[in-house]
């Protein structure tokens, strides 16, 4: 996807797989949920809570995950946040998803639902300034807890020069046919 060859960056095609649970058959007490499927936003933090509700151990508090389980019974949209090395961030939330770098302070706004392939920034465009200012404001409000260097004392999002290409960077997010001088998400 998009001439790249990492998971470096939250596009699609790297960073929104299916997950399977299939716990110890002799284990699980909640069997009545065997077979069914559910299509909630889910992300890694949320293994542990899940593991640990099928073993019946009770999840410490103040964790980020969920329990996966829940959301087979009670479906809900959830707003993802995603960080890689400090460099690349992302917020999905409903059908958007809103792509972040420190890199030169580039931005991507993709509508997953009508162009599941990323095919068309939608950060430009007029009609999605409020939808893209909403999602960065959330990514801001995430980015602050985590990463507070990360925000200037005005509130904004700090950036780095963008790279001139991968010899400038120690990852270089995927394998480019093309080098862009800003653009160092696609």
């Amino acid at each position: 996807d998009h001439h790249m060859g990492a998971k470096s960056t939250f596009f699609e095609g790297s960073a929104h797989v299916p997950l399977i649970i299939r716990p110890p058959h002799d284990s699980w007490h909640i069997s009545e949920l065997s077979g069914l499927k559910c299509n909630s936003l889910v992300t890694l933090a949320d293994i542990m809570p899940t593991i640990l509700n099928i073993a019946g151990i009770e999840c410490p508090s103040g964790i980020d995950g969920i329990n996966i389980l829940d959301l087979v019974k009670n479906p809900c949209e959830r707003t993802f946040f995603g960080n890689c090395n400090n460099e690349y961030f992302a917020v999905m939330k409903n059908q958007y998803k809103y792509m972040w770098t420190v890199l030169g302070g580039d931005e991507l706004l993709f509508d997953i639902e009508n162009d599941p392939y990323e095919q068309k920034n939608l950060s430009k465009l007029p009609q999605y300034i409020g939808i893209k200012e909403e999602l960065k404001k959330l990514l801001v409000q995430n980015i602050s807890k985590y990463n507070p260097e990360l925000i200037d004392s005005k509130g904004n999002l700090v950036t780095k020069a963008s790279p001139k290409g991968p010899h400038e960077i120690p990852k270089w997010p995927g394998f480019h046919s093309t080098v862009f001088d800003t653009d160092v998400l696609h």
